[in-house]
Parts: structure tokens; C-alpha cells; sequence
């Protein structure tokens, strides 16, 4: 991970304590270059958050002032089908967040907690549990989906985490 993925990585966790004083929260995800560690000067946080009920437009607001963010923009918002993609800038940097409705049948033990205490942890701790989790994610699928093929998923995945697993 370069020294602009964790500058980034430590702002997008900072963003997301504003989210996870949300009971609604179930997940928060990390993608693009930051999740890949390989972002630069000119890189933004992108961000999914999961919930089982979308947060009001006050909770919303909530969250972007905790974040001191600056020029918000409201990209796209269905409620009904359960989506809300948002924008703004946080000490300079873009930060898209979509906000999504889910429903989580089968998940990890205390998969809420402990994705929690990854934005935590060390950068390569986190990055160690968040292996862990997607592992015991495939073991879940596996056993309680049997009918879908994780194979090529499991491939994927394998092949991206021998590069950042200790």
C-alpha cells in the first residue's frame, strides 16, 4: 500500500465513523484505488454503505457536517428501490458514498462489529480480518447456497489476497 492509499484510507475511515453511529449500518466498503492501495494525488474515496433501511435525509446531513464536507451534491436517489449516491469534498478530496439497502440472510458472526473494528486496526491488521471475513463469507455461501459456484469468485479472490495477506 503506497503513502497515498493510507493517507486516503485514514480519511475514508475517519468519513465513516459519521456512518457508523447509525444503527441502520450493516457494512461499509472500500473500492477503487484506495481498496487496491494503489491511489495517488489525484484519487477520490469511494465508498458503499450497506443498511437494512436507508438513512434519512437528516442523518445524512448529519453525517456530511460531522465530515465538514464542503460542495455536496446528490448524484442519484431512489429510496423505493433502495439506493442513494451522494458527493461531496472532505479536506479537499472527493468522496462518493452509495448508500444501499440490503438484505443480509447469511453473514459472518458479528459481521457489524467487526467490520467496524477494521477501520480501526493497523492497515495490514484490517486488511488480515477483512480476509478473514471474506473467507468465512465463501464457507457461508458455500454451505447455505450450494447451488451458486463460487469457484471463479474464489480464484479472484485468491489472487488478489496472497498480494496483501502477511
Amino acid at each position: 500500500m503506497n503513502d497515498a492509499s493510507k493517507q486516503l484510507l485514514a480519511l475514508a475511515r475517519s468519513n465513516a465513523v459519521s456512518y457508523l453511529v447509525n444503527p441502520k449500518v450493516r457494512a461499509i466498503g472500500i473500492a477503487g484505488s484506495v481498496a487496491r492501495g494503489q491511489a495517488d494525488t489525484y484519487s477520490d474515496i469511494d465508498m458503499s454503505i450497506y443498511y437494512w433501511e436507508l438513512p434519512s435525509d437528516e442523518e445524512l446531513k448529519a453525517a456530511y457536517e460531522y465530515n465538514q464536507g464542503s460542495d455536496y451534491r446528490l448524484h442519484a436517489s431512489d429510496r423505493q428501490a433502495g439506493y442513494i449516491v451522494e458527493q461531496y469534498f472532505v479536506q479537499g478530496v472527493k468522496c462518493d458514498f452509495g448508500h444501499i439497502t440490503i438484505e443480509l440472510v447469511i453473514a459472518p458472526k458479528n459481521l457489524s462489529f467487526r467490520l467496524k473494528q477494521i477501520f480501526c486496526e493497523e492497515p495490514q491488521l484490517a486488511v488480515n480480518q477483512l480476509g478473514e471475513l471474506i473467507e468465512e463469507t465463501f464457507a457461508l455461501v458455500e454451505k447455505h447456497m450450494p447451488e451458486v459456484d463460487t469457484t471463479e469468485a474464489w480464484q479472484y479472490y485468491k489472487l488478489w489476497s496472497d498480494k496483501f495477506h502477511t
